[in-house]
């Protein structure tokens, strides 16, 4: 019996053998190199998160020199730190060249199924298609490598509980805690431990004595600061527990003997590694609040690599250098090419749209005026305030501002009881952590609390792949009962006045905030009113006076790309009309209808199952239609209907065919029928 199909128990294998033939003297150098492979690969990428990974690598390879072997399982719960495996497992694994080339990026693959690689790629699940294949390391720790994704903090002691209870089963002790079982080791970082799931799990283990070890890289920064009073505190808890605890330093002998102590004890163990953030680099040792998701410069790369005495390089050598684009081809011959796209933005920009860019997240920015008018305007996050543009609403109105730390559901409980008692909260976070705090959530709803949830990194999102780009999450909100309002604005103007329209209906509310730099559609247009919600934007050709007979229905981030294919079916002399929805509740059904077309096309980034798609299917055949007939001839759905890997926000709007090339060709191929 076995926890796999066939060979080891983790996706990525290790040839631990090499590592432990390395001589002592040779090993820091080793390291170095490592290190060294963190940094070009965050290069290489323009994203990643280098300062954790460099905190954790020596405890990572030290454990594959020490403990690992063929049938041992190990779960990396900080997968924002996955650089270092990928370092460790490209050096001394099965990670090719060619996939430390595609970390954070997508790339298509074609060729026959015998192909052993892409064989290998389909078994772990990285592949989901035939003819138009991805891969590429993803942002965060995903089957490629472990057999449990990671992403989002707290769940690994869970996952690792588990799997030791699973090694406990197949060791056939009924059971019963054995010594034949092996330990299984869990990498977690020190802010982790805010999250309640974390200490969920340190009980269940000592309760059932699992045979788990949670090797907790403490390097005492966060996104907030400084953890060092903070994680003093955790330690005694977890030794009140009934966790035996190991302090480590983060040097070889010390780790050394710390795995060495941890085998020897059956049990739960702890192993809490003094690191520290960016180790080996000065300027990210400097940095206050640690160097986390920040992107290398060429001479933040170069400093840094000359400072551990290695030659800069990089991994992108073929796939990704920088070549001409092929124009885009559809099974219909349909050629787009990028001057047609240049040309349709163009065209949007003599008429007043996209002539300037910013993240809707930014709109939070707002929150700090509002506070000044109202001083029952309260701000909950968890440790993640410059990432969701709540800085501003900090330093003006620090009374009124709580960083909980890494705890989304204490943050979600807090404004409960806030709105309970006469406030006005806002919890924000991103939008790929909703379902932690989720059945508070519902429960803030069902008591008709005046809580609201601005999100931020929703929709596309680029880099940071799976576990953080939510796809699926609009069904649960759309769920609600008495929520007042579900908005997910074009743009940032937009956004801002979404924010100020909810915050003044004083509803529990959410809005959905995007990461990138979106055109700006509505600067120097009106003001969207809160209840005028469907905002249809006409397009005829000169030479028709008939109404559209396509209608592309969109929201968010996809409106931008609407109007671009709207723009290139103007070329054709087909008459687009374009519709964007940015509230979902209070749902526009009857502006849907009244205004449809022969074609009607929507398109989101979201699975069309539980978002825009649906609602509008529901509203076109609706009882309140009345039985009449709408003439319409096709509806077509165009949506994200997978997880979307790691890469640009360009190259996983392509994956989606998402783009607005894409959304034209669709519209061309449906309409030629």
């Amino acid at each position: 019996m076995s926890y796999t199909k066939k060979g080891s128990n983790n996706r990525l294998s290790i040839r631990t053998d090499e590592i432990k033939a390395i001589s002592q003297d040779g090993l820091e150098q080793v390291i170095k190199e490592l290190k060294g492979d963190v940094l070009t690969l965050v290069h290489d990428a323009g994203s990643g998160h280098c300062g954790g990974s460099l905190s954790l690598i020596r405890a990572l390879f030290m454990y594959y020199r020490n403990v690992h072997q063929e049938g041992r399982q190990m779960h990396l719960s900080e997968g924002h730190c996955v650089p270092a495996l990928y370092a460790i497992g490209h050096r001394f694994g099965d990670i090719s060249d060619e996939e430390m080339e595609d970390f954070r990026r997508i790339k298509q693959i074609k060729g026959s199924t015998s192909d052993n690689r892409r064989v290998k790629l389909i078994e772990a699940g990285a592949c989901d298609h035939d003819d138009a294949l991805w891969v590429g390391l993803s942002g965060h720790a995903d089957k490629r490598v472990q057999l449990v994704p990671s992403g989002l903090l707290g769940q690994g002691p869970g996952v690792a509980n588990g799997m030791a209870r699973a090694g406990r089963i197949i060791a056939g002790t009924n059971g019963v805690s054995n010594s034949i079982e092996k330990k299984v080791y869990c990498f977690c970082g020190d802010g982790e431990t805010d999250e309640g799931a974390v200490w969920e799990a340190v009980e269940a283990a000592v309760n059932s004595n699992l045979n788990v070890c949670y090797v907790i890289n403490n390097n005492e920064k966060n996104l907030s600061g400084s953890l060092v009073n903070d994680f003093d505190a955790k330690e005694k808890a977890m030794r009140g527990f009934g966790i035996h605890v190991i302090g480590a330093d983060n040097t070889l002998d010390s780790l050394t003997e710390s795995y060495k102590s941890a085998e020897a004890y059956h049990g739960p163990v702890a192993i809490i590694v003094r690191s520290t953030k960016g180790e080996g680099v000065s300027f990210m040792e400097n940095e206050q609040s640690g160097w986390h998701g920040n992107p290398l410069t060429d001479e933040q790369y170069a400093a840094s690599m000359k400072e551990l005495g290695l030659e800069a390089k990089t991994f992108r050598t073929s796939s990704l250098a920088q070549k001409p684009q092929p124009p885009h081809h559809t099974s219909s011959s349909i050629v787009v090419t990028d001057d047609k796209r240049a040309k349709a933005i163009s065209s949007l920009k003599e008429k007043g749209l996209g002539l300037t860019e910013a993240p809707t997240r930014k709109a939070n920015e707002l929150f700090a005026e509002l506070g000044n008018e109202d001083d029952k305007l309260v701000v909950l996050i968890p440790d993640i305030g410059k990432s969701v543009v709540m800085d501003k609403f900090a330093k003006a109105h620090p009374q009124r501002f709580f960083d909980v730390g890494i705890k989304e559901m204490e943050a979600t409980l807090e404004a409960m009881g806030l709105s309970a008692s006469g406030f006005k909260p806002i919890v924000s976070t991103f939008d790929g952590f909703t379902y932690i705090p989720f059945s508070a959530i519902r429960m803030a709803d069902y008591g008709g609390l005046n809580v609201g949830f601005v999100f931020t990194h929703a929709e596309f999102i680029g880099e940071d792949g799976p576990s953080h780009l939510m796809t699926e999450n609009l069904g649960a909100w759309l769920g609600l009962h008495n929520i007042g309002a579900i908005a997910n604005p074009a743009d940032i103007v937009q956004a801002k006045q979404i924010i100020k329209d909810c915050v003044k209906e004083g509803e529990m509310f959410y809005i959905r905030l995007g990461r990138p730099n979106v055109p700006t559609i509505y600067a120097g247009r009106r003001e969207v009113p809160m209840y005028e919600i469907a905002d249809i934007l006409r397009y005829h050709h000169s030479s028709e006076d008939n109404m559209p007979h396509v209608q592309i229905i969109t929201t968010g981030q996809e409106v931008w790309e609407s109007l671009i294919a709207a723009e290139m079916l103007l070329q054709e002399n087909i008459s687009p009309q374009v519709v964007n929805v940015a509230y979902f509740k209070p749902f526009d059904a009857e502006t849907i209808r009244r205004h449809c077309c022969d074609h009607i096309f929507v398109v989101e980034a979201h699975n069309p199952k539980t978002g825009l798609a649906s609602l509008v299917s529901s509203a076109l055949v609706d009882r309140h239609c009345d039985g009449k007939r709408l003439g319409i001839k096709s509806f077509t759905s165009l949506g994200i209907e997978g997880y979307v890997p790691s890469g640009t926000i360009e190259e996983q709007k392509k994956h989606c065919g998402l783009l607005g090339e894409q959304i034209y060709q669709r519209i061309r191929e449906q309409i030629k029928k």
